[in-house]
């Protein structure tokens, strides 16, 4: 047992303000030690100063034989501790040491987090959620959350493609886990901070020329679609230019589809939900597309066909180079840059219609395609074009009770 072991006393003044007191009968019959401190945290700090400068003679032979060696090791260790005093890796112990025993799983972290986090989400982030949080869990699901460090968590998200979507769902797992986030408060959280913010994000890389396809590429990739079965996508996409992401919205969820488009009014009605910029706009339907539409909906055909992702790659992959076949939004690029050189000089109209800025079409799609025969020839791209037959319009409109007007295409 120590024969000199000070003490910490919990005590409060008279006006109810809590202190500490640290008293100890010093070594030798000298006068008794005793300090105030406004916290326990001082007043533990003062407790073991005096244990190291007082206590030589009051420890047990292996007590100090355990102090010696704790020294040597300090003083001969490489990197930022050597030199430190054991006081020092007493403070930085009781500092940073964590009890993992105590932690919850990152499977019960991540069950926890999706039934809060479904509530008032967009669809898009819940599928998010469902590509990425999943690979967490395969890898790290019976790991404790406290052991799921930056390091760990950087290496993890480095390992899959997407690391810029990949930060962003472990940052708001984990927020959730340290109880940082905002908007969803976890009355339980084990974590002193979100260690997935220092996952490094990933290089923006460079500004890349906009890669478009030519109408002969559009002609035989058309009928290559035709062949594979996923020609309404191109067809769609081409003479619209929505976003791949915004079609799939468009053409999977209820309420949308062909209750969302106007034949009779030329439009086509894209709600907030469903557009990339969270905002509502409006796609003209022009005479070629509206034909092709009109034989979509004869036809009953569906407009997002089962297995769609691997028909698409596989016609771009028949007729197109790698490089050309990688490129992101390629029907879109194709869709805008067509569409400024038919209609809208000004740039104003493109941009609403295609939800984007006035100084991204003007940098990265106006003037792209310049042959007037060209572009005249995608804009008459019609189902006769490619040998099907062109539906009644006016007998189709006939019974349909879409009353919507139809709006001008401002700029063109």
């Amino acid at each position: 047992m120590l024969s000199f072991n000070p003490k910490i006393y919990a005590l409060t003044y008279p006006n109810g303000t809590k202190y500490w007191l640290v008293k100890a009968q010093m070594p030798g019959g000298g006068k008794p030690h005793q300090s105030k401190h406004a916290t326990e945290a001082d007043a533990i700090k003062e407790r073991n100063r005096l244990l190291q400068e007082f206590s030589g003679g009051g420890l047990s032979p292996e007590q100090s034989k355990a102090l010696r060696l704790a020294q040597y090791r300090l003083d001969t260790c490489s990197g930022d501790a050597r030199g430190k005093t054991v006081l020092d890796a007493v403070e930085h112990y009781i500092l940073h040491f964590k009890d993992h025993t105590h932690s919850p799983t990152v499977k019960e972290g991540i069950k926890a987090f999706r039934e809060l986090h479904v509530i008032n989400k967009r669809p898009d982030t819940i599928e998010e959620y469902d590509r990425y949080l999943p690979r967490l869990e395969e890898r790290f699901g019976a790991f404790k959350q406290t052991e799921m460090t930056r390091d760990v968590l950087s290496a993890h998200v480095a390992a899959y493609p997407s690391p810029l979507n990949h930060r962003k769902c472990l940052v708001s797992l984990f927020s959730f886990l340290s109880g940082t986030s905002k908007r969803l408060k976890n009355p339980n959280p084990c974590l002193a901070k979100n260690e997935a913010l220092w996952i490094p994000m990933p290089p923006k890389g460079d500004d890349k020329e906009v890669v478009i396809l030519r109408l002969e590429e559009v002609k035989n990739l058309i009928v290559l679609a035709i062949i594979y079965g996923d020609l309404p996508f191109w067809i769609w996409c081409l003479f619209t230019g929505m976003r791949p992401c915004e079609t799939k919205r468009f053409w999977t969820r209820p309420g949308y589809g062909w209750d969302r488009i106007n034949l009779s009014g030329n439009v086509i009605r894209v709600n907030s939900e469903i557009s990339k910029t969270h905002e509502f706009r409006k796609i003209i339907i022009r005479p070629n597309l509206k034909k092709w539409l009109l034989l979509f909906k004869e036809a009953d055909v569906r407009m997002y066909p089962s297995g769609h992702r691997l028909k698409f790659r596989a016609v771009k992959a028949d007729l197109l180079s790698s490089e050309k076949a990688e490129v992101n939004d390629l029907l879109r690029h194709t869709s805008i840059s067509f569409r400024v050189a038919a209609f809208d000089k000004s740039k104003a109209a493109t941009a609403l219609e295609s939800g984007n800025s006035e100084k991204m079409i003007d940098k990265h799609y106006f003037e792209i395609v310049n042959d007037q025969a060209e572009i005249d020839g995608f804009w008459g791209l019609t189902p006769s074009s490619f040998g099907f037959p062109e539906i009644d319009m006016h007998k189709l409109l006939a019974d349909m009770s879409d009353t919507d007007q139809g709006v001008e295409d401002e700029g063109e």
